[in-house]
C-alpha cells in the first residue's frame, strides 16, 4: 500500500544504478573510496534495492526498463518516470538531486548529505578513506519529486554508503516506518513533493533498521 501511494504517479519507469565493470582482486581493508569509484561490482546493496523496486513495480503491472547509469541518456529521462538507486556511484542521482534541500556533497575527503537552506549546520557524512567494513553509520535520502529539467517524476533512493541504499530501499517497503512518518505529513502529501533523511546504523557493511532524521515537503 505504501508503494503505491508512494508513486501512484510511475507508470513507466526506469529504474538506474551504478555501472558494471571488470571486477578487481580482494583486498583485506578497501575504503569506501574504492567501493563506490574502482571496484566494478554490483553491490549487494544495491542489487537488494533492485529486486524490491523491481517486485513491487512488477506485482502492480507497471512496465520499466533496468539500466546504469552508464547507459542512460539524458532523452530516455525525458521519456517518463525514474527511479535512481545509488549516490556517488551513479552520476545521474547526483545531477538531479542537486538542487534539492537535502543534496549529496564530496569535499575534503569526506561525503556528506547537507542541508542547502542550513549549509553551516545540519550535515551527515563519512569519510572516503575509512575501511569499508570499518563503517558504523551511514545516512541515506529517499525523495519524490518532479524535476525541471526532464520533466519528469523522480524517485531517489541513495545512501552515501552501500549500506544507506539498502537501508533506504527497506524503508519504502516497511509499512511500519512509512505510517510513522505520514503521522507529520501534510494532508495533501500525495501529491506533493518529498525529501527524507534517513540514519541507520551499521555493522559488517549491513544497515539496521533506518531512523528519520529530517523531513521535507513541497
Amino acid at each position: 500500500r505504501y508503494w503505491r501511494d508512494w508513486s501512484s504517479d510511475v507508470c513507466s519507469s526506469d529504474l538506474i544504478g551504478p555501472a558494471i565493470a571488470s571486477a578487481e582482486p580482494n583486498q583485506a581493508e578497501k575504503t569506501l573510496l574504492f567501493y563506490v569509484r574502482n571496484s566494478g561490482q554490483l553491490n549487494i546493496s544495491d542489487v537488494l534495492a533492485l529486486t524490491d523496486m523491481v517486485a513491487a513495480l512488477g506485482m502492480r503491472g507497471k512496465t520499466f526498463r533496468v539500466l546504469t547509469d552508464s547507459q542512460a541518456t539524458f532523452s530516455q529521462l525525458r521519456e517518463g518516470p525514474v527511479i535512481l538507486i545509488g549516490a556517488f556511484n551513479n552520476s545521474w542521482s547526483l545531477r538531479l538531486s542537486q538542487n534539492l534541500r537535502y543534496s549529496f556533497v564530496a569535499e575534503k575527503g569526506n561525503v556528506s548529505i547537507v542541508d542547502r537552506h542550513n549549509p553551516t549546520q545540519a550535515h551527515w557524512s563519512t569519510r572516503w578513506g575509512i575501511p569499508y567494513r570499518s563503517i558504523e553509520r551511514d545516512y541515506a535520502v529517499v525523495a519524490r519529486f518532479h524535476d525541471s529539467t526532464t520533466g519528469q517524476v523522480v524517485v531517489l533512493v541513495a545512501g552515501l554508503a552501500f549500506a544507506g541504499t539498502e537501508a533506504a530501499g527497506e524503508f519504502l517497503f516497511n509499512p511500519d516506518s512509512f505510517a510513522s512518518l505520514l503521522k507529520q505529513a501534510p494532508a495533501s502529501w500525495p501529491k506533493m513533493n518529498m525529501e527524507i533523511v534517513l540514519e541507520t546504523a551499521v555493522i559488517n557493511g549491513r544497515p539496521g533498521l533506518p531512523r528519520v532524521v529530517a523531513v521535507e515537503f513541497w
